[in-house]
Parts: C-alpha cells; structure tokens; sequence
C-alpha cells in the first residue's frame, strides 16, 4: 500500500486494516494530519479517493433485518427525544458508543450545535463518524423546528448570497425551508453530475463555465486555491461552492446502521 493512500485512512479503515486498540489508532490519525499538512505547505499532491453515490444514504448492510431498519427509522430518522437524553445511548445506536467520551459532560441539545471541524477539536478523530454525526444532527435540528419552534440562525453566506437579513424573516418553518433549499443535495442532480444545477442551486450559476473542463470528482474534491485558480474570484462564492461539494460528499457517503443494541 503506497504511503500517500495510508496517510489519507480514517479510524474506521484503520480498524478495518486490524488496528484494534482506539489509542493506537488516534496517534497514527494525529500523525497522518501533521504529515497532510506538510504535504499542504509544500504543495505536494495527494491521490483523490473515487466518489460513488449511494442511494441508500442510510443503509450501509443490505442484510440488515426489517427489524434494526424500523428502530433506525423509529430513532434516528424520527427523533426518539427521550433516548437523545442518554447521549452515550445514542451514540451506541449508531455504533459510535468508542466516542462518548468525547461528550462528557455536554448536554445534547449543546452537542447538536457541534459542525464538523468541532467534533475533530474535541477528539472525534474518525471523518466517517464527523460526516454521520453532522448529518444526524441536522435531522434533529430540523425536528426541534417543528416540535419547539427552535429559531435556526441563518449562515452567513446565505445571507450575504442571497441578499437577506437575519430579521427578513422571522418564521421558524420558512426560515427552515430557506436553508434546507440552501444546503440540501439534490441526489437527481448528483446521478447526473450537474455542476451547473448546483452552482444555481446557491446562486452562483456565473461560475458554471469556470468548471467546463473539470470532472465531477475533480471539482469535488477542490479546496479554496484550487477554486481560485479556475476563475472563482469571489472569496465569499469560494467559500460557499466548498460548502455546496462538501455536501455533496456527505450526501454520497454511507451513514453507518444502528448495530448495538
């Protein structure tokens, strides 16, 4: 296995490759970072993982019984708020009990505000679990909207894309509605690797051209310099394209099954 492909695994591949001790596998992820990082500054390259989309977004094992798919359902797709109060119990649903630890002391309601660089700063070291966990926290966040009127702040650079002030509208449910259009995937324009469709689906079908040349999971898999080098100009559209393919990414990758129950 080539070194450059290594340094890119995660804790799951790792545990996969038989690194069975947690601690063990934290220190070679704290490694293989340091080592990126490097890579980054001195602008060395770093082969792109393939991106397959799976249309079962949920469903990792097509031998999972009818059984373990209605208690996902039951508790993650429609949120089971008494369970949410036992975090780690949660997290055990998932199969991501090895990280409650990394929750101590935190009440969900705080957790669920977490995005994915903060979960890496308090020791959620594995991409995939960061990935499933945002996912599910948006699920839950769009379920307190509905049951509490929960007041989603709008992020700034919808406001700044689209024109609007956090005071333009009030409404819990519409102010909903706009985000979700906002970041939500379109898995139609996936299957048929629209760039242009998700460049207007954020307002920023000006720059469809500057992706005439590129592949689907080249323009995927491009950070802020590389935006910027095929013409996106803006630093606000950078940063809001980036967002768009990331979600893109976590829309394609599989979202691990409750196994522990």
């Amino acid at each position: 296995m080539n070194w450059k492909n290594i340094v890119q695994m995660d804790d799951d591949e790792l545990e996969q490759l038989g690194i069975k001790p947690s601690a063990t596998r934290q220190v070679l992820l704290r490694n293989f970072r340091r080592i990126k990082k490097v890579m980054k500054i001195k602008n060395m390259d770093l082969p792109r993982k393939q991106i397959t989309l799976n249309k079962k977004i949920y469903v990792r094992n097509d031998e999972m019984t009818a059984e373990e798919k209605q208690f996902y359902l039951n508790t993650y797709r429609d949120v089971d708020w008494n369970l949410l109060e036992d975090f780690p119990s949660w997290l055990k649903g998932l199969g991501f009990l090895d990280f409650a630890s990394c929750f101590a002391g935190m009440h969900w309601r705080d957790i669920v505000e977490m995005n994915y660089d903060k979960l890496e700063e308090i020791g959620v070291n594995s991409n995939f679990v960061r990935l499933s966990l945002v996912k599910h926290f948006w699920t839950i966040k769009k379920a307190l909207v509905h049951k509490e009127n929960y007041v989603l702040p709008f992020p700034k650079q919808l406001l700044k894309v689209q024109g609007i002030s956090e005071e333009t509208i009030k409404d819990p449910i519409e102010r909903l509605k706009i985000i979700d259009s906002f970041y939500n995937v379109d898995l139609k324009m996936v299957e048929e690797k629209n760039i242009p469709a998700l460049l207007d689906s954020v307002g920023l079908s000006r720059f469809a051209s500057s992706f005439n040349q590129i592949g689907w999971d080249d323009a995927l898999n491009m950070d802020y310099k590389a935006l910027e080098k095929i013409g996106i100009d803006s630093h606000l559209a950078r940063q809001v394209i980036f967002k768009k393919f990331q979600n893109v990414k976590l829309a394609m990758d599989q979202t691990r099954i409750p196994r522990n129950f």
